[in-house]
């Protein structure tokens, strides 16, 4: 089993937010459904180098973090069902394009602690994982899911959907392979 972490695809757009509050939002998703009361939060996209000046491509995943799935126009409309089955497509209001933000619902017991490096607080508190093990049982073959360990942190995928998502031919996106069951 093989499982990726969102990486970005070089010189693409990126997201913005004119309130640092309303950013913060987006980065404090936990696996925890928003649909219901969800307000769409106000967005733009960055389309020059912040230190350069130069121009960006246009990307149909403008990137935010790891921790976030930016969807943009086309890709919500193709990699929407491939995301569906492991959380929520939630619209941002932007004006210059239709833009959604995936939030993953699926949480996984699949850390090995253990087997992973862990750096802890004096108190016993999580600070960050700087390798990732992961229980291949814990963790179904089609997978988006979080660890509870980082509820409002990194999203995982599991190499079928990274295919699949790949396969759209989409631009802007790529993965990082995080492990690998058959590297341990």
């Amino acid at each position: 089993m093989r499982i990726f972490q969102l990486y970005p695809d070089g010189e693409y757009e990126f997201l913005t937010a004119e309130d640092e509050d309303d950013l913060e939002q987006l980065g404090e998703l936990d696996a925890t459904s928003r649909a219901a009361d969800w307000a769409p939060v106000p967005v733009g996209i960055g389309t020059t180098d912040e230190d350069t000046g130069s121009p960006l491509r246009r990307a149909d995943f403008p990137w935010l973090g790891s921790w976030s799935l930016v969807l943009r126009d086309q890709a919500i409309d193709l990699a929407g069902p491939v995301l569906e089955p492991f959380g929520e497509i939630l619209p941002l209001t932007c004006p210059d394009a239709r833009i959604a933000l995936f939030n993953p619902l699926v949480v996984l017991d699949a850390l090995d602690e253990n087997h992973s490096q862990l750096v802890r607080f004096p108190d016993g508190d999580l600070m960050v994982i700087e390798k990732y093990v992961f229980s291949s049982r814990a963790v179904p073959e089609r997978s988006i899911f979080k660890i509870p360990q980082e509820r409002s942190g990194a999203v995982f995928y599991t190499e079928p959907v990274v295919d699949e998502l790949r396969g759209l031919g989409l631009a802007g996106l790529d993965f990082k392979l995080l492990w690998d069951s058959d590297a341990d």
